[in-house]
């Protein structure tokens, strides 16, 4: 059984409409989703600003609710869970937002912030979460903890401020964590450095990871396996040297052209996409990459791709498949 199994999931967002307008629009933020996670696996969630990829973290750890479809969490669904069977669930998951920043309260200690989870669960008494707090601390390398437990967050850096996060996301020891982009607010010198905080933290605590990025040579360092998402829709997904070295779907064949090769003696043809990226907003039918697409055909323009696996592991929504 995976540790969390994803069965047609969907959120549309209502948009308030004028007073003489009768239709309802909605954004279509995720659309049909499926995929599954193994425990212990770092699974990537890929794809431009706006694709539905920080929506969909959001709705497995059950910060938003869904619209359709189903999240079975070691074999319970959760997608609907209300009241104290939601706070039971949340002790399981956490998320690391992509800006330390602005997800940790200013006017709250260090101490305070990471404690926060322990006195929401209602989890030990005042002296032993101090010492939890300190334990997570010294977790994310931030020593001695005496000397950041009394600090606020303007006081630290962003690397700090990123462990902090990944401390309280830590502290009432989370089987599943979603990390949204949380390099992208980071200098590129201290990158590195919490990714390998975060890829030995997994290992060390059999954490399951969910690492929604924008960039995919990062997902390549962090991720098992990697979904590519476009519009909402999941267009593409498999293991990551797979996906890497024999994409099928042809805007994932565009995403890997706009990746930087470290050899300047290497020429990669670069792929550039006609048209923009289509609104979310009551979009057609058929494929929402057919606009933009040089391969689209009539059929493209009808219907909607199914995910279908094309070879061991690797699935692809496109009618034209390679």
């Amino acid at each position: 059984m995976p540790l969390l199994d994803v069965q047609n999931l969907t959120k549309l967002f209502a948009l308030k409409g004028g007073l003489f307008q009768k239709q309802q629009n909605f954004v279509h933020a995720v659309e049909d989703v499926s995929f599954q996670i193994e425990k212990g696996e770092s699974f990537g969630l890929a794809g431009e600003s706006g694709c539905g990829k920080t929506t969909c973290g959001k709705l497995l750890v059950r910060l938003i609710d869904p619209t359709e479809g189903h999240i079975y969490f070691k074999g319970e669904d959760i997608a609907y869970l209300k009241g104290s069977a939601l706070k039971e669930f949340r002790k399981n998951v956490q998320m690391i937002f992509q800006d330390p920043y602005e997800s940790l309260n200013p006017r709250f200690s260090i101490m305070d912030t990471i404690a926060e989870p322990l006195i929401i669960q209602d989890i030990g008494t005042p002296e032993e979460r101090e010492e939890l707090v300190a334990n997570a601390l010294k977790t994310v390398d931030l020593n001695p903890p005496e000397d950041f437990i009394f600090r606020f967050p303007h006081e630290l850096s962003g690397g700090q401020r990123q462990r902090i996060a990944v401390a309280r996301a830590l502290v009432i020891n989370p089987e599943f964590i979603v990390a949204d982009e949380p390099m992208s607010m980071l200098d590129v010198s201290i990158r590195a450095g919490v990714m390998n905080l975060l890829l030995e933290l997994k290992e060390r605590f059999n954490l399951t990871l969910v690492f929604v990025t924008h960039d995919l040579a990062v997902a390549r360092y962090m991720c098992n396996r990697v979904a590519i998402m476009y519009v909402g829709k999941m267009v593409e997904l498999a293991e990551t040297e797979e996906l890497i070295g024999n994409p099928y779907h042809p805007y994932t064949k565009a995403l890997l052209s706009a990746v930087p090769v470290p050899d300047p003696k290497e020429k990669r043809e670069r792929i550039e996409l006609r048209g923009r990226v289509p609104t979310p907003i009551n979009p057609p039918p058929g494929c929402r990459f057919a606009p933009r697409c040089e391969y689209a055909k009539e059929i493209c323009t009808q219907q909607d791709p199914v995910l279908t696996e094309v070879e061991n592991g690797h699935w692809v929504a496109c009618f034209q498949r390679g």
